[in-house]
């Protein structure tokens, strides 16, 4: 029940965001938040080509126009590598998920439940790598 509901839902969100880009522009932080909506509900759906796109263009303008320490910037980039993780794509997903931790631990610490939530994220993408390949040294 809940894709049927991200499938009637993609182009709400679609609407949504074409009327933030419109009227805010294309990297006001609102316009980028409505993408990354967009992007959760195609991953929802289950239509993951669909889903790394809008993640990627958020991303890049939040590294652009926010400052380092601005903790937008890597919950993009988990957001990101998650999409790629359930694309299969480890190889991508692995590096996005060590950076944002990095980040979350420099900027919210260690104990901060989002910087735990990306380990746990790292975590799971090293294990379904090591189950594909087999652990590495």
């Amino acid at each position: 029940m809940s894709q049927g509901f991200s499938l009637r839902a993609i182009p709400l969100f679609q609407a949504i965001h074409n009327g933030c880009e419109r009227l805010l522009g294309p990297e006001h932080p609102t316009t980028l938040t409505s993408r990354d909506y967009l992007a959760l509900a195609y991953r929802s759906a289950g239509d993951l080509g669909q889903a790394i796109a809008p993640f990627e263009s958020p991303l890049t303008a939040r590294e652009r126009n926010l400052p380092p320490e601005h903790p937008d910037i890597p919950t993009s980039r988990n957001n990101l590598a998650l999409a790629y993780q359930h694309a299969g794509n480890l190889d991508r997903a692995i590096p996005l998920f060590q950076s944002a931790l990095a980040d979350f631990e420099r900027i919210l610490g260690p104990q901060h439940p989002q910087t735990a939530t990306t380990r746990a994220n790292l975590a799971a993408a090293l294990e379904a790598r090591d189950r594909e390949t087999g652990p590495s040294a």
